[in-house]
């Protein structure tokens, strides 16, 4: 299409505008970007898992577990597979960067572009241009006392690195919606894909768009209603594509965590609570002027005012009405709250991020209307533009003082963590555990120090309780000899403590750390010789309790509780009547390990159990001497298997199922081929519609 000469085309302005606001987010960044290990609670994690995989995908594996983390973790159980594998690929294909610096620069690129994603969202719904652009730039501007919602602190401050992967999609997949279904100039599988990105970089996030989707298609049920087989066409698609992920979380189930604790922030807060955030400011404008917070009531009253017909206020009205009543959770409407679908195990704040969303679309409605009744009320052009461009430099200037205040790295310089690794790298046999009561508790300490060292640590906050009851096990450990022996830890690290934990003495200080050692840990490690003791019946998550309470007095006798989990069942508990005292006869001979397999050679009498201190899941198999086995589940959350007698071979081995990499090798040939097909056609058409001429 031509333009007039001197004339910038509709779309060149915003842009322009989203391309120096992306470019203001870059420059701010630049000395997190240069420093070492990020802050922010969960970011130590998301980068050791995408390191973790890396070095899966470098050697071929399919296969993903991942030994460092809560006593063995079964990778994308629960946890959405889409960043962390993108993250592992990228660093993977890019071995000369730094890994550090290259899961800094994914979580620098996702918010620097997040306005771009907000605005193309806004226009597929039909919005304004200028209220789309507003809309974009703000997407960044909420600052919350709670950093899990729409903010940038939820990932400097809190490191939900995942969380900013959906929203990045969200506004797109809800777009795609809307031009597929109801403007109808966009193919249907464009909706499909994006939805089930959105919802595997997310699960939360997309169980979000799915509502407001939902919703949408409720206020325009003639047109979905005239279309049936094609949104019928696009839910199979949707969950078909996701299905290689899906089917297998929903099948195991009973093995997962689950909520941590059931405090203000997982119980849900009551309605009153959420409307006060909002109405003082905590919410929206938290440490300044309430400037967002008084847009969004303007843009509000003028919605009502001028869009009152409007299908979309409408059901933007009850998007943010059903969330409200969903952020009251177990603290409102108590266990009916657990019985909703897919929300038993829903932290309720996290539909702050769906508040913040309405309030951010009513202040770009605000704001908007404010600009425009500036400029009918203004005739003086050259004062509205130096206004327009004041306003924007003190955006941006804003803009870029927080960024670069929240995002922070540890100082390059600082190597001491990488020297306490090295020491810890010398016993890879062993576990080692922090604690916070010896200064030892945050997430560099959990999470990033077992990457460096290539060790097991006991136990983390992060990942770990969605995807293992075990992390319960793990935070109640008693420190004595025989419960460090069944969780296998021979290393205690503690800062600025002289005095270790009973147990453990002390071998090396390393500036202010200190490392502690358990002298008889060499007598054991990740397998031990032991009895079948016990049974306990019943729901995982219900039987934790009854199995903290008994493992430690059972394995003192070195028997071993035996778990038959159905999932909501009640407790049952078969005590064991066998006579049978002490250890069995036999002796491990051999250990070794890698990161998908374990194995040992061992001679021991027949019925004799081995058990390996790792995390049970239904995707370990064992052989002995080649032949598989039965695996048993026992206490606390590990795996054993009955010994034939005499001296044999045993190998435990993780492995994803077959039908599930194919089906994820299908969903991502499918969705290239898609991509492929669709650009390749409009290409085509580009090039068969004639230019028009100009004079």
């Amino acid at each position: 299409m031509g333009h007039q000469q001197g004339v910038l085309p509709r779309w060149a302005r915003p842009a322009i505008l989203l391309c120096i606001n992306c470019l203001v987010f870059l420059a701010a960044s630049l000395p997190f970007l240069a420093g070492g290990a990020p802050y922010g609670d969960d970011h130590s994690a998301h980068l050791a898992l995408g390191f973790h995989l890396s070095k899966l995908l470098s050697s071929g594996a399919t296969d993903f577990f991942w030994s460092h983390s809560n006593l063995g973790l079964p990778l994308f159980a629960s946890y959405q597979p889409l960043p962390s594998l993108m993250t592992g690929l990228l660093m993977a294909l890019t071995p000369w960067l730094s890994p550090v610096f290259t899961f800094k620069l994914m979580v620098v690129l996702v918010w620097a572009s997040l306005p771009v994603t907000w605005y193309l969202g806004a226009r597929w719904l039909g919005m304004p241009q200028g209220r789309a652009l507003i809309l974009g730039l703000l997407s960044l501007s909420l600052r919350s006392h709670w950093h899990v919602g729409l903010t940038l602190t939820s990932s400097a401050y809190t490191g939900l690195f995942t969380q900013s992967c959906g929203l990045w999609l969200f506004p797109l997949a809800v777009g795609a919606f809307h031009r597929c279904f109801i403007r109808r100039d966009l193919r249907w599988p464009w909706a499909s894909l994006l939805f089930a990105l959105t919802l595997m970089s997310h699960l939360f996030i997309g169980l979000l768009t799915g509502i407001v989707c939902a919703l949408w298609a409720a206020f325009n049920s003639r047109s979905i209603l005239r279309q049936w087989r094609t949104f019928a066409l696009h839910g199979i698609t949707s969950f078909l594509a996701c299905a290689f992920w899906l089917v297998p979380l929903l099948m195991t189930r009973a093995y997962l965590g689950g909520l941590p604790w059931l405090n203000e922030t997982y119980d849900g807060w009551s309605l009153r609570q959420t409307g006060l955030a909002f109405m003082g400011g905590g919410a929206l404008d938290a440490g300044r002027w309430p400037v967002l917070s008084v847009f969004a009531l303007l843009g509000m009253v003028w919605a009502v005012w001028r869009c009152r017909r409007h299908r979309g206020l409408y059901a933007l009205c009850l998007f943010a009405i059903v969330s409200w009543l969903l952020m009251g959770g177990r603290e409102t409407w108590g266990e009916f709250y657990a019985k909703l679908p897919m929300h038993e195990h829903v932290n309720p704040l996290r539909y702050l991020t769906a508040l913040q969303t309405v309030a951010l679309v009513a202040a770009a409605f605000g704001l908007h209307a404010g600009l425009h009744a500036c400029r009918s009320y203004l005739r003086n052009q050259m004062a509205l533009q130096l206004g327009m461009t004041g306003l924007l430099l003190g955006f941006w200037i804003h803009q870029y003082a927080h960024i670069s205040t929240i995002f922070r790295a540890k100082p390059t310089q600082d190597t001491l963590l990488h020297r306490v690794a090295g020491e810890l790298a010398s016993d890879r046999e062993h576990r080692f555990m922090v604690g916070s009561r010896y200064g030892t508790g945050n997430h560099f300490e959990r999470d990033y120090l077992p990457m460096l060292a290539d060790r097991d640590q006991l136990q983390s906050y992060a990942l770990g309780y969605h995807a293992t009851v075990s992390t319960y096990f793990a935070e109640h450990i008693r420190l004595n000899p025989r419960a460090l022996r069944l969780f296998n830890v021979g290393s205690f690290l503690s800062r600025g403590v002289d005095d270790p934990p009973r147990p453990f003495r002390f071998a090396r200080g390393i500036g202010p750390y200190r490392i502690h050692r358990l002298p008889q840990a060499g007598d054991w490690g990740f397998f031990d010789l032991v009895r079948p003791g016990t049974r306990l019946e019943g729901d995982l998550r219900a039987l934790r309790p009854h199995i903290r309470d008994r493992i430690i007095d059972s394995f003192k006798e070195q028997k071993v509780l035996v778990l038959n989990v159905q999932s909501g069942a009640i407790p049952n508990i078969v005590e064991d009547r066998s006579n049978l005292t002490g250890p069995p006869k036999g002796k491990i001979l051999e250990t070794k390990r890698s990161p998908l397999s374990y194995t040992a050679k061992v001679t021991a009498e027949p019925g004799a159990w081995l058990m390996l201190k790792v995390n049970y899941f239904p995707y370990w198999r064992v052989e002995i001497d080649g032949k598989k086995m039965p695996v048993h589940h026992v206490g606390p959350n590990f795996m054993a298997v009955t010994l034939p007698g005499g001296e044999h071979t045993v190998r435990w081995s993780y492995r994803n199922p077959p039908a599930q990499k194919w089906g994820a090798a299908g969903t991502f040939l499918a969705g290239l081929g898609w991509c492929a097909f669709a650009f390749g056609r409009r290409f085509r058409e580009g090039r068969k519609t004639p230019t028009r001429e100009t004079g």
